[in-house]
């Protein structure tokens, strides 16, 4: 064999370790990568809410579930007041929701439920001086199995007096049309 060839061989060997080494390391990266976004959600869970006023900071508002299927959930807001909606049973959508139990310190938009019957979102605003304006918004997933009860979770926002927007506010997922006050 020539000096050449050997030099030639002696190059091509560590070609299919350093491609394999590669390989490897591609292959962990995506492993991680998927290990870390498995449940879709890149963000923290919010805090519970306190139970004394003002909230400061957004928070998860604790759900009470019915019963009995097609029965009212609940979220009560201490201090402040009571979100009560209806999800069907077969569809798992809002098929209602209202207001009730109202510190005489505070007053309530009308609740709206979006298009797709997943959310519905309320606002409480405070009579005093200086005014506390806080916006619930409830998210509904179907069931992961079967004949089980939907996932809905409650969080909780103050808005701030300079954000005329909120009532109108596009999110990522939105698909109602602008002006439309449905939110997904």
């Amino acid at each position: 064999m020539s000096a050449r060839a050997r030099a030639a061989l002696k190059l091509s060997r560590p070609a299919p370790l350093w491609g394999l080494s590669l390989a490897i390391a591609a292959a962990a990266s995506v492993a991680l990568a998927s290990i870390a976004l498995a449940d879709g959600d890149t963000h923290s869970p919010l805090p519970a809410c306190g139970a004394t006023l003002p909230l400061t900071t957004p928070c998860a508002a604790d759900v009470t579930a019915p019963t009995t299927a097609g029965g009212s959930y609940s979220v009560t807001l201490p201090g402040i007041g009571t979100l009560n909606f209806t999800i069907d049973p077969v569809t798992n959508m809002v098929t209602s929701a209202t207001v009730s139990g109202l510190d005489a310190n505070f007053s309530a938009s009308t609740p709206k439920v979006n298009g797709h019957g997943n959310k519905v979102s309320v606002t409480f605003t405070s009579n005093n001086d200086p005014s506390q304006v806080y916006r619930l918004k409830v998210s509904v997933k179907p069931p992961t199995t079967a004949g089980g009860s939907p996932t809905v979770t409650a969080k909780v926002k103050g808005v701030h007096h300079d954000d005329d927007s909120d009532e109108n506010e596009h999110e990522s997922d939105s698909h109602g049309g602008p002006g439309s006050g449905e939110h997904d």
